[in-house]
């Protein structure tokens, strides 16, 4: 019985190729490794970066709102030496048509803030601010930018040329919204 099993052992040792059918279901068996390796692989991947692009989105939202919520907070701000007067109008929030968003079924696309502020050097401004979501320059993406512009004036009205000028064109807060 030893010499049975010896004598099939040496014969498949002493075999000096493979047949046909055996490289076949070996490459077959490759094949359907490799397959569900880079499945695998390819899975990782994408759910790396759907995380990074998530993770982004997170920090672009996140400064966005910080950004939003220091001006909001300073909106009506009348500094007690300003020969401006009253800050007439704060806040204002318009729809993309540029009529004013009148209750909470409508979403504006531009809001405007208005307060003083001082300078380092001691001067009192009254600040106009504008934040709008505009497309970026390039049209194949459908993602837009948190814009925000800046003007010195005197009465919070950005079509009185006389008493309002640019201080800080469109500059981008944040970016990547869907």
């Amino acid at each position: 019985m030893f010499n049975l099993k010896k004598n099939k052992l040496n014969k498949f040792f002493a075999q000096k190729g493979v047949s046909l059918s055996e490289a076949l279901i070996a490459i077959v068996v490759s094949t359907i490794v490799f397959g569900a390796t880079y499945a695998i692989y390819n899975n990782f991947q994408k759910t790396f970066v759907r995380q990074i692009n998530y993770n982004n989105l997170k920090q672009e939202a996140r400064f966005a709102l910080h950004a939003l919520q220091y001006d909001s907070r300073m909106a009506g701000f009348k500094h007690a030496d300003t020969t401006n007067g009253d800050v007439q109008m704060p806040v204002r929030v318009l729809n993309d048509d540029g009529t004013e968003v009148t209750d909470d079924t409508e979403f504006g696309e531009t809001v405007f803030f208005c307060f003083d502020t001082e300078d380092n050097d001691g001067n009192v401004q009254r600040k106009l601010i504008q934040y709008e979501l505009q497309t970026p320059f390039s049209t194949s993406t459908e993602e837009t930018i948190l814009k925000k512009k800046i003007w010195n004036t005197t009465n919070c009205d950005v079509e009185d040329t006389d008493n309002t000028t640019v201080d800080v064109n469109w500059m981008p807060v944040a970016q990547f919204f869907d």
